[in-house]
């Protein structure tokens, strides 16, 4: 299972799933970055679960050698479903299936809610297009009218995250070094 951290980050992860129909500028904005985050995490829990499998494989074999040995110094025959249980009866292989078993379940859990974010991806597109009808229809859901003052307060806001984003990309070609900013034309743009 999850540690109550990790419990806790999926929950706040999980939270982000919410739409505010009211601010889908913020939403749009927001999904890539939230999806860019529980991608990550899913990569890095197929690795986790990929080297876990490597290191139970490792250990199976470990145990099988010794188990063998002693057999053999012992003079005494088992047959393959005896050593296997024998391996898998032993707290180190018992505590090792288990933690990868757990993240397993992690790696599910980030799976179905990468799934989630996607889903909520194609709901964004829906939401977006309903709202640009509506802006051009000169209506809201809300109860009619106030077109043109919505277009207005829409473009303001459209204006303002693309100015923030020019400038998030200005700090971050700052902090750069030299081979990894993006080229520029002689026009200087």
């Amino acid at each position: 299972m999850p540690s109550n951290r990790e419990q806790s980050s999926l929950d706040e992860i999980r939270a982000n799933l919410r739409i505010d129909p009211d601010d889908m500028d913020t939403m749009l904005v927001q999904h890539a970055e939230y999806f860019d985050q529980i991608g990550e995490r899913v990569v890095n829990a197929a690795d986790l679960v990929a080297t876990l499998k490597v290191e139970l494989e490792k250990l199976t074999a470990e145990l099988d050698r010794d188990i063998r040995a002693n057999n053999a110094r012992n003079e005494t025959k088992m047959t393959e479903t005896q050593v296997a249980n024998t391996i898998k009866s032993t707290p180190r292989h018992e505590a090792a299936a288990r933690k990868l078993a757990d993240a397993q379940r992690n790696l599910s859990a980030l799976s179905s809610l990468k799934e989630s974010f996607q889903q909520r991806s194609y709901m964004l597109r829906e939401l977006n297009q309903k709202q640009i009808a509506r802006i051009y229809t000169g209506t809201t859901e809300r109860g009619g009218g106030g077109g043109a003052a919505r277009r207005a307060a829409i473009g303001d806001r459209n204006r303002a995250v693309l100015e923030d984003r020019a400038a998030e990309r200005r700090r971050n070609e700052r902090g750069q070094p030299e081979r990894y900013r993006p080229a520029r034309n002689d026009d200087g743009d």
